[in-house]
């Protein structure tokens, strides 16, 4: 399984932008899936991860390079220091189940991302979205095809306009 990149999804921000607004809401990211990632070559995190969000993009190159155990402790470090009102908090849990899923780790995968994708308030949208579709993913990838399509027929039901849901097929992860 790879990870979900911006380079196959649509922008989504303007979709989500009127509804933050009339929210009230702090949001962090507009698409989380669009985060920079340009963490530097060393491996000592204190000379270079200065800010939470420092942290996150430091943590996800980290799991994408196969040092899951370190990306995941400092995504969990980041969990545990945010608000749940802060879409830092949601977004770090969601990259806590997709270094799970990507690592081949599915009950874990599951366990993050299912303490997004079953909330029914409070999660940012797009974050919320993208987290349904991915237990989905999870449940292809466990040949467990009636869950993953209940999981993308939930998106289509809750999130008609998303384009997350041309990601909502268990094809998309082969």
């Amino acid at each position: 399984m790879h990870p979900l990149r911006h380079t196959i999804v649509p922008d989504w921000s303007r979709v989500h932008d009127d509804e933050t607004k009339s929210s009230g809401v702090h949001t962090r990211f507009k698409d989380t899936l669009r985060i920079v990632l340009d963490a530097p070559n060393s491996r000592s995190l204190s000379q270079h991860v200065t800010s939470s969000q420092d942290s996150l993009s430091w943590a996800i190159q980290l799991c994408e390079r196969g040092n899951r155990l370190e990306g995941q402790q400092i995504l969990l470090r980041i969990v545990e220091s945010q608000s749940e009102s802060d879409s830092l908090y949601w977004e770090a849990l969601y990259q806590l189940g997709e270094c799970n899923a990507v690592g081949g780790n599915a009950q874990q995968a599951l366990r993050f991302l299912g303490e997004i994708a079953y909330r029914s308030e409070g999660v940012p949208r797009d974050i919320h979205a993208r987290a349904i579709v991915r237990i989905g993913h999870v449940f292809c990838m466990l040949m467990r095809k009636r869950d993953a399509a209940e999981q993308f027929a939930r998106l289509a039901k809750l999130y008609p306009n998303s384009p997350y849901r041309a990601l909502a097929d268990c094809s998309v992860i082969h």
